[in-house]
């Protein structure tokens, strides 16, 4: 099952606009991982294309230049993670808030109004006549920690496999950048050895 149907069937309905924005951050990568499969074609074409034509090749340093030039003109990953980086920061942002306004507004107050009220029992000694109250009132407010305990655990959850394919990504194309390089390498390598002779 892919995580964001998980995601959407797990979410509590009247708190979905709180939850961390999965998809967004998802639609944020697409472009970095395109540019990743477009970059790697490009890359091995031109590899490919250079040994091909490596007999004809009139000035090989300005070749490795001109291939050196590519890698860094094609690569706006920086500029894709960083959005990614920003949108992270907000969307952690709102599921903190979402949280601590819960916490705060909700179950902090209702606790103390039930502790008020089973104090009030217990001094006017009419305690045994809202026990059951008291009981279901504590039950309601312990569904509503496990609620809020679900939500913060699901929203890790996706803040964990969000990253995980963002380092995904970054980890491809970095590969790809040292792979590169170290072609080019080579290549200047061979070059020199072959003006040596």
């Amino acid at each position: 099952m892919k995580f964001q149907k998980y995601l959407e069937e797990n979410q509590i309905s009247q708190w979905k606009d709180f939850y961390l924005n999965y998809s967004l951050l998802k639609k944020i990568l697409k472009p970095m991982h395109k540019l990743y499969k477009m970059k790697l074609r490009k890359v091995y074409l031109n590899i490919l294309s250079k040994q091909i034509q490596s007999s004809s090749l009139k000035n090989p340093l300005l070749d490795l230049e001109n291939e050196l030039n590519f890698l860094d003109e094609s690569l706006n990953a920086e500029d894709i993670a960083n959005q990614f980086h920003n949108q992270l920061i907000l969307e952690v942002k709102k599921v903190e808030h979402f949280f601590k306004e819960t916490l705060d507004n909700r179950i902090i107050i209702r606790l103390k109004e039930i502790k008020e009220q089973i104090e009030f029992a217990k001094l006017h000694l009419v305690f045994d006549d809202y026990s059951k109250t008291f009981e279901l009132a504590i039950k309601q407010l312990y569904r509503e920690v496990c609620l809020l305990k679900d939500y913060v655990d699901l929203n890790m959850k996706a803040k964990g496999k969000i990253l995980k394919k963002f380092h995904k990504i970054i980890k491809m194309l970095l590969g790809e950048k040292k792979i590169h390089l170290m072609i080019l390498l080579m290549k200047k390598l061979m070059i020199l050895l072959i003006l040596m002779d």
